[in-house]
This record gives C-alpha cells, structure tokens and sequence, in this order.
C-alpha cells in the first residue's frame, strides 16, 4: 500500500528558516520526499512510503524525518524544537494515474512565528545534496548529539551536551581533547587540576558544573557559549572532513 505522510519541522529559539522553492528527492532508503516552507516558515515534509500497514510507513517515515533533522541542524547551524508526522493517507491510482486518497489521519499542531532566515537556490540545491548523502553511523550519532545540544534552551545543559560531543569525538581523552582545543586557540587560558595536569578553560567550566556546586559559573558559561559551539562545529569538520 502507498502512504502519504506528512509532517512538519519546528525551529525553536529566535530564529526560523525558508526555502524559496519546494525540493524533492529521495532519501538514503528510497523514500520519494518533499521539503518545502510552510506559512509560519517551519518546513513541511512530505514522503510517499510504501509498506504494509500505516503504522509501519509511518515508523519509517519519523526515521527518516528526524535524519533531515540532524542534517539541517548541523549543515545549517540551525536548532530544531522537534519534528514530527502531522498527518497520513493512503492512495491508489486510477486508470489515468491520478491518486485517489482512500484514507486519512490529520494531528493539529501549534507553532509560534519568530526570525525567519532565508535559504536561496543555490544553497538549497547545497541542501538537497547534503540530504542524500550515505554518512558513517559515527557522524550521523554525532550529528543527532549535536541537534539535541545547540536546540537546547538552557546555556549550562547545552553546554554540558556540546562538550558531551567533544568527549565522544575525542573518545573521552581530555589529553587529547586539550591539545586540539591549544592548537586551535593558542592563547586559551589553562587551568591546573589537582596540581598534576592542566586543562583549558572549556574542561574547567565543565568540571564546575557539579551537583555539589551551590553556584554554577552560568555567566561565563552564558558569555563562552557561541566561542565553545563554534569549536564543537570545528571539531566535528575536523574529523570528518567535508562529508
């Protein structure tokens, strides 16, 4: 059976995202699909999935929404409040290949307008090229870390998440992950831990965020943010190089 599903994308924080023209492509798993801006300037999406039952295609299709989550978070540097199907049908052809829709489930959702930035043709066409691309499991994990942190509205947990995806790019060696960060920031201050080994300045605020803390360092955190995200972005380019 041929289902139609739809569903949205939702931006979250101040800042929205439009595509001038609708796409199409198919994705990594075949799946005919449609991206295009909404009114409220959230993408709408719209896959033609074919299995056995709604709610299989419908599995199938929230799998491969939230992996055009994790591309457009990263490639566009852009948080995501979440995404989900908004709707299904299913359809069949008539003789003169027409589809007629035979069923049909519609979810209502609400969504706020904010800042809208705009995607143009050229980088749409950039868009869709990052869309089909096979990536490692390694990257798309990092890719689905990396959606969660920047998306995240409180700036102590999105740092504690961007540094969870230093540690797992750096495979938790702070060694490793300290010379990188001086060779990219060769005057960041360091920090001596427990008299035996220094650490930068990012590993220091993430060690001072501790249960056992009354106070967090929440304004340096705060002020460090954009510097630190920036970082994180490098790191992952530098490990996986232009993907």
């Amino acid at each position: 059976m041929q289902y139609i599903i739809n569903g949205v994308i939702n931006f979250s924080g101040t800042l929205k995202f439009k595509l001038e023209k609708e796409v199409s492509f198919s994705t990594v798993s075949k799946i005919p699909t449609k991206l295009g801006s909404s009114n409220d300037n959230n993408l709408i999406v719209t896959m033609d999935v074919e299995d056995d039952e709604l709610s299989l295609a419908k599995e199938r299709a929230t799998i491969e929404l939230n992996r055009i989550c994790n591309m457009l978070s990263y490639f566009q540097n852009i948080p995501i409040s979440n995404c989900r199907t908004t709707g299904a049908a299913s359809h069949v052809s008539n003789k003169e290949g027409k589809h007629i829709v035979t069923m049909e489930e519609i979810i209502t959702l609400d969504d706020v307008l904010l800042l809208v930035r705009g995607l143009g043709p050229v980088a749409t066409d950039q868009l869709v090229d990052n869309l089909v691309k096979v990536y490692s499991t390694e990257f798309e994990d990092i890719l689905s870390m990396w959606r969660q942190a920047i998306s995240e509205e409180s700036p102590v947990t999105k740092y504690l998440l961007l540094y969870r995806v230093m540690e797992s790019l750096f495979k938790n060696n702070t060694q490793n992950l300290t010379g990188w960060i001086m060779t990219m920031e060769t005057e960041v201050p360091m920090f001596l831990v427990r008299g035996k080994h220094k650490v930068t300045l990012y590993t220091h605020l993430r060690h001072s965020i501790h249960p056992q803390r009354s106070l967090f360092p929440t304004k340096e955190i705060r002020d460090l943010l954009p510097r630190f995200q920036d970082l994180v972005k490098k790191a992952i380019s530098d490990k996986f190089g232009n993907v």
